[in-house]
């Protein structure tokens, strides 16, 4: 009886410390997002800056560079929230199939 009640007891610790490792590894990987999109925002209003202070140097010929126009654009938050999900209901599909 007293080594069932300590195995239940050991069973129970072990899935609270288990259940605290997961939320922290869920808020690790939601400050990393959210660092990753800080990171784009800057990167992105970088660019923004040295192009906006390329056109107004008179000795750099004006020219239209694509991939620095491309890179300029800032991520809507919404659509990297709205692929997370997706690719989450994707993977519980395949996880509930399989």
């Amino acid at each position: 009886m007293a080594f069932s009640l300590a195995s239940f007891y050991m069973v129970i610790l072990i899935y609270a410390t288990q259940r605290r490792d997961d939320e922290l590894a869920e808020l690790r990987e939601q400050l990393t997002l959210e660092l990753a999109l800080l990171s784009e925002q800057k990167t992105t209003k970088v660019i923004q800056l040295l192009e906006e202070f390329r056109r107004d140097i008179p000795l750099v010929p004006n020219r239209t560079d694509e991939q620095a126009d491309a890179m300029a654009q800032p991520v809507d938050p919404e659509r990297v929230f709205d692929a997370i999900k997706d690719t989450h209901a994707q993977l519980n599909q395949v996880g509930t199939a399989g």
